[in-house]
């Protein structure tokens, strides 16, 4: 078989499609990852980032059985999204360009922690007042697609 692309084939920036997990309830701009058993369900504080979701969608609880619905997403790659610090904690300059993992993951509902990182995390953060209206606690984040490793050199 010849090579073939695979990815968003319509150019509408949604990634290939992956069956939701049974029972998830997807809410637009919640990052998205896929879990051990290979279906696409919402991010963990661990997880790597693949995307984030298009619709308001629930999953049934036989949806990986019968009905296979795959919730449209889009890719992570390229994509800036903003969320709140945990308890509307304030971002600082000094922050950007620094890590950032998941504090709180339930859908429509997330938030960032306020401990950020220069070496680890599963966003970059790359500003912050995105509505340019004094909301310093709204990070604008995008998935950190590379971590970065420290390589021993003895």
């Amino acid at each position: 078989m010849a090579q073939r692309l695979h990815n968003d084939p319509a150019g509408l920036c949604v990634g290939y499609p992956i069956i939701g997990y049974t029972s998830v309830q997807f809410s637009i701009a919640d990052p998205v990852y896929v879990n051990t058993s290979g279906y696409l369900a919402l991010a963990t504080t661990s997880s790597k980032i693949i995307g984030y979701s298009l619709e308001n969608i629930t999953m049934s609880a036989t949806n990986i059985s019968s009905e296979k619905i795959c919730p449209k997403y889009v890719s992570a790659k390229h994509t800036l999204v903003s969320y709140p610090m945990v308890s509307n904690t304030a971002v600082t300059q000094t922050q950007v360009g620094e890590y950032a993992i998941l504090s709180s993951v339930t859908t429509n509902a997330i938030s960032l922690n306020t401990t950020t990182s220069s070496t680890v995390g599963q966003f970059i953060i790359v500003g912050f007042d995105p509505n340019q209206k004094g909301d310093t606690y709204q990070a604008v984040v995008k998935a950190a697609l590379r971590q970065p490793q420290v390589i021993s050199s003895t």
